[in-house]
């Protein structure tokens, strides 16, 4: 009777959230829901943090570099799949910057700090001072920048918190 409704463009459906596409029933406008979604792709790195573990605790330093690499190619799709959730409501960038720095910072510590622990460890330096030193540089970094992208949800969540 009344014909077809027009397409919403892509910047339209950004801001009014048409979820056409999202059948987990997620709300990208619903600041919980967002912050979720956020949260749930950046912690896919625990998948790669696991391989990595298994590489490295079976002394196969060769299959640990595979892991470093994959990780660093991993990291772009767990980027663009952030980059897909857009900002809040169009215009709200806080959280999702936030996300992008803290896979910037899992992207510098997989160039840096894992590429170096595992040269430490090929080279047969495992419990030497300096690979500990190395560790627990790797280790004090993902507890920095976890608990940043942890702080800025928070805000998040507390700015929108009566939404």
């Amino acid at each position: 009777m009344f014909g077809g409704a027009p397409e919403m463009s892509p910047e339209l459906k950004q801001i009014l959230g048409d979820d056409d596409d999202n059948d987990d029933g997620v709300d990208l406008n619903d600041p919980t829901d967002y912050n979720d979604e956020i949260i749930i792709t950046t912690n896919q790195v625990t998948n790669n943090m696991n391989d990595m573990n298994a590489a490295m605790d079976a002394n196969d330093f060769a299959k640990a570099e595979k892991v470093r690499l994959q990780w660093k190619e991993d990291l772009k799709s767990y980027q663009k799949e952030i980059d897909e959730i857009g900002a809040f409501r169009g215009n709200d960038r806080m959280l999702l910057d936030a996300a992008t720095s803290y896979l910037k910072s899992w992207n510098d510590l997989m160039d840096n700090g894992y590429k170096t622990l595992i040269e430490m460890r090929t080279a047969g330096k495992r419990g030497t001072p300096e690979e500990q030193a190395q560790l627990k540089a790797n280790n004090d970094e993902i507890q920095r920048f976890t608990a940043v992208l942890n702080d800025v949800g928070d805000e998040f969540l507390e700015k929108y918190e009566d939404d």
